[in-house]
């Protein structure tokens, strides 16, 4: 039974990392706004609004509050975000918006639309008194689809995720910045980790299985 021993706690292990990496968000982080990728469209920036999230690598992030304003400057800004997951509908509806500018051509009008709609979901007072200039239908197409998304309940939430920033944390010490929505971070080193746990065990089983013996 020895032999087993090792492998039965690796693979124990692995087990844990990967229901683990379903929930291994960081409660909060550090965003650093580092400029925009899309349109000035309405007199406003769209979507994308380029980030590094803990320092890493650049992500395009959708802004889900119009009220709220951040600055292109230098040193960057920055600030401490709450990772939150997709619950009320308002925020599911978001979702469903950033989901359609994800697969749009980047900094096309279609992701300005989604963008624009994802500002009417989630300030009402929009609705019906947008800036001139934008694409009226293709906005008004894209908060209606997302309403009637959000109404299929076989629909699932947890790709993506909100960053929701805490007052007082901003460098600049300007007013609040905006909250931000983005696809789930994939846990990777704990899988990484979790795989290196497995190729453990079974490098142990072979040594431990006596010779001869099929492995």
């Amino acid at each position: 039974m020895k032999k087993f021993g090792c492998t039965i706690l690796a693979l124990g292990l692995l087990v844990a990392v990967a229901v683990s990496s379903q929930t291994a968000v960081a409660d909060t982080v550090t965003l650093t706004f580092v400029g925009v990728g899309g349109p000035n469209s309405g007199g406003v920036y769209t979507y994308p609004y380029e980030f590094r999230v803990n320092g890493g690598s650049m992500v395009p992030l959708m802004c889900v509050s119009y009220g709220q304003e951040i600055y292109q400057q230098s040193p960057y800004e920055q600030w401490q975000a709450n990772v939150e997951s997709i619950s009320t509908t308002v925020q599911k509806e978001e979702a469903y918006l950033y989901s359609q500018a994800l697969s749009s051509p980047f900094g096309s009008q279609a992701a300005a639309n989604a963008q624009w709609a994802a500002w009417e979901v989630g300030d009402p007072a929009l609705v019906g008194s947008l800036p001139g200039g934008l694409d009226n239908a293709g906005i008004t197409t894209d908060y209606g689809n997302a309403l009637t998304w959000v109404a299929n309940p076989n629909e699932t939430y947890s790709d993506f995720t909100l960053y929701v920033p805490i007052g007082g944390t901003q460098n600049n010490g300007d007013t609040l910045p905006q909250t931000f929505i983005t696809e789930t971070p994939e846990p990777s080193s704990l899988m990484l980790f979790g795989s290196g746990l497995l190729g453990l065990a079974v490098i142990l089983f072979r040594k431990a299985t006596p010779s001869g013996t099929l492995t």
